[in-house]
């Protein structure tokens, strides 16, 4: 099922009626703004925006559904939750040029909506500060799905990121970043590709270790590396064990085995250089996005290797949702973690 809203003007009460909807078989979702003027001058801009998709709770796999609304420039709905079926509808919004009506209706699969509630919000309730994101002044936004770049130390990944694709949260290694073309000389972490043994191991129900052998800390000599990908899990991120001989594992990987690698492994990336959060500070504020430095969380953070004209780099990404159009890239030199670039998929401002 598509989600997205359908618009009824009463001209004779100088009123709209917003009214968000599911259909079958169609495409109709959009995150554009739609803007509608009442016969006295009002304008009201409106947008639909769709959720992170999760695998369990009512309705699973369906992502979560809101509204917002703008007046005269001025954010007066912010992302108002709703609920949408074949059946209706858990929100209508009237808007007059008095105030807006909140109609709310329970409504399941299985149920017709029925209207339950109704909130009249007058206008002179309304915030009364412009959106200087979604109408800023002497700026021009990035385009959505742009990406942003706001710190750059070299000067050729850049020009690959913005070329490339980058896939959001995806569970396996190498898979962050889709080349643009052939001509770029860049390299996808491909252990299957490479000429060393790799060996994987499962880690619980849907996470995994991979063994590799590789340069990850640039220092011209090759490491002995356990990448564990964990997913659906307290640590929902990645932790790269590296030592200096093979380990011997005949199982599954489990917690203990955790344990045991934390005292073992000559160096855990990205514990060893980092502390429990990855921060950044941008050269270029990203006046636009409601979070202006990101903090990664290292038990949500992934990390997925490529290789650059010989240097092993990471991208990062986070699957928290605040920060899953935030990536950085990064290279690790001897003691230090070289921020190479930070950029922002930009986002929908709602």
């Amino acid at each position: 099922m598509d989600y997205y809203f359908r618009i009824e003007k009463d001209d004779k009460n100088d009123s709209i009626l917003i009214i968000p909807y599911g259909i079958y078989n169609e495409e109709v979702f959009s995150s554009e703004p739609v803007d509608v003027k009442l016969n006295n001058g009002t304008k009201i801009r409106i947008k639909m925006g769709l959720g992170a998709i999760y695998p369990y709770g009512e309705g699973g796999a369906e992502p979560s559904k809101f509204i917002s609304v703008w007046i005269d420039k001025v954010k007066v709905i912010s992302k108002q939750n709703l609920f949408i079926t074949d059946k209706g509808t858990s929100l209508k919004i009237e808007i007059t040029k008095d105030g807006y009506w909140l109609y709310k209706f329970d409504i399941n699969w299985f149920k017709d909506e029925e209207k339950i509630s109704s909130e009249f919000i007058p206008k002179e309730n309304y915030p009364t500060e412009i959106d200087l994101i979604e109408y800023p002044k002497n700026k021009i936004k990035p385009k959505d799905g742009e990406i942003a770049i706001l710190h750059c130390e070299n000067e050729e990944l850049k020009d690959i990121i913005l070329q490339a694709e980058l896939r959001r949260n995806h569970s396996y290694v190498g898979y962050a970043i889709q080349p643009p073309d052939e001509s770029i000389s860049i390299e996808e972490f491909d252990v299957e590709k490479r000429k060393y043994s790799t060996k994987i191991y499962q880690y619980e129900y849907s996470g995994y270790l991979r063994h590799f052998v590789a340069d990850i800390d640039n220092d011209g000599k090759e490491d002995y590396v356990y990448a564990l990908y964990s997913r659906t899990h307290y640590r929902d991120g990645d932790v790269y064990f590296i030592f200096d001989e093979e380990q011997v594992i005949d199982k599954p990987f489990t917690d203990d085995d955790f344990e045991i690698f934390l005292k073992r492994a000559r160096k855990i990336f990205p514990n060893n250089w980092v502390e429990r959060y990855l921060s950044f500070k941008n050269k270029i504020d990203p006046w636009w996005s409601p979070i202006k430095n990101p903090n990664f969380g290292l038990r949500y953070t992934c990390f997925w290797p490529f290789i650059y004209e010989d240097k092993f780099y990471f991208i990062l990404g986070s699957r928290e949702e605040v920060y899953n159009n935030w990536f950085a890239v990064l290279r690790i030199d001897g003691e230090d973690l070289i921020e190479e670039l930070i950029v922002q998929k930009v986002k929908p401002n709602y």
